[in-house]
């Protein structure tokens, strides 16, 4: 009986739904600026698929290129015990304006294997010291893995600038896959 019900709740988790969707969001109301130079402290978990990191640093970089926004990309090792001097000089080296992080908050297990993980995504202005964008982002495994890292800095991008916190992107096209 518990296949039956584990197999109708991925099924319920994954219809209509794609391999990334971003949750609820939104963006300070009085927040003027534009980043031009983000530092992004790259959590995303590898639980379930080993490449998700990589593949969203590849999409994510040229995509706020294209928005003229210079990009540095931190992948903490977690196993570190310095991790977090190591992300304080690496941002201290490349001097952001805005920082972007992820956050792990829950991890869908069925069967002993991860298929579905949800992130606490929080932009922060560094020079007024204040967030200023968050979102929530879904990921379900359940989908091609080769896209999930470029699906995440597509829906991740087009939400900001739909928000209005990334307001130097040219008309939007999707990030390139792959």
């Amino acid at each position: 009986m518990r296949l039956p019900i584990a197999a109708l709740a991925l099924l319920l988790l994954t219809v209509g739904c794609s391999a990334v969707k971003i949750g609820e969001h939104s963006g300070a109301i009085d927040y003027d600026g534009s980043p031009k130079r983000i530092f992004i402290v790259n959590q995303l978990n590898v639980s379930a698929d080993k490449a998700l990191p990589g593949d969203f640093a590849a999409a994510i970089a040229p995509a706020l290129a294209a928005c003229n926004i210079a990009v540095s990309i931190y992948n903490p090792n977690p196993m570190e015990l310095d991790a977090e001097a190591k992300i304080k000089a690496a941002v201290q080296n490349f001097k952001p304006d805005a920082v972007l992080a992820f956050h792990l908050t829950f991890r869908f297990v069925s069967n002993g294997a991860t298929s579905g993980e949800t992130y606490s995504v929080k932009l922060y202005d560094a020079t007024q010291k204040r967030e200023v964008w968050h979102g929530e982002s879904q990921v379900h495994w359940a989908f091609r893995q080769e896209m999930l890292g470029a699906s995440m800095a597509d829906q991740l991008l087009r939400t900001m600038v739909g928000d209005n916190v990334i307001k130097t992107c040219p008309p939007f096209t999707p990030v390139k896959q792959g």
